[in-house]
C-alpha cells in the first residue's frame, strides 16, 4: 500500500497546480489512490453559484485519474461506481440560497 501524502505534500501539489496556469477560476482536487479527498482549492475567480457542482466535478476527475493510474488494482464495476458517485447531496442541489429556511443548508452548503 502506498504511503499517505502529508498535509505539506498536498499543499505543495495544490500550489504547483495553481501556479501551472494563469487562470484564476481553477478548482483543484487531490485524492489518494482509494479516491479519498486529501485537499481541494478553489481560486478567486470561481463563480460561487456553481461551486458545489464544480467541486464535485473536480473531485470526480481527480478520482478517475487516481484509479486509472493505480496499476496495483483492477478496475471493477465497484470502482467505476465510486468514480461516478456525487459528493453533492440532494439537499444541497435543491437548496435555494435566497431562502431563510436553515433546514436545507448543511455541510458543504454554498450560499
Amino acid at each position: 500500500m502506498a504511503a499517505q501524502l502529508s498535509t505539506g505534500e498536498v499543499e505543495a501539489l495544490l500550489d504547483r497546480a495553481s501556479a501551472a496556469t494563469p487562470s484564476t477560476d481553477a478548482i483543484i482536487a487531490v485524492v489518494d489512490v482509494q479516491g479519498r479527498i486529501l485537499g481541494v482549492r478553489t481560486e478567486s475567480g470561481v463563480v460561487t453559484s456553481d461551486l458545489g457542482f464544480a467541486i464535485d466535478g473536480a473531485v470526480a476527475k481527480a478520482r478517475t485519474g487516481a484509479f486509472f493510474a493505480n496499476n496495483q488494482a483492477i478496475l471493477t464495476s465497484r470502482t467505476v461506481s465510486h468514480i461516478s458517485q456525487s459528493t453533492v447531496t440532494q439537499r444541497e442541489v435543491q437548496a435555494n440560497p435566497s431562502s431563510a429556511d436553515v433546514t436545507v443548508a448543511g455541510p458543504g452548503y454554498v450560499a
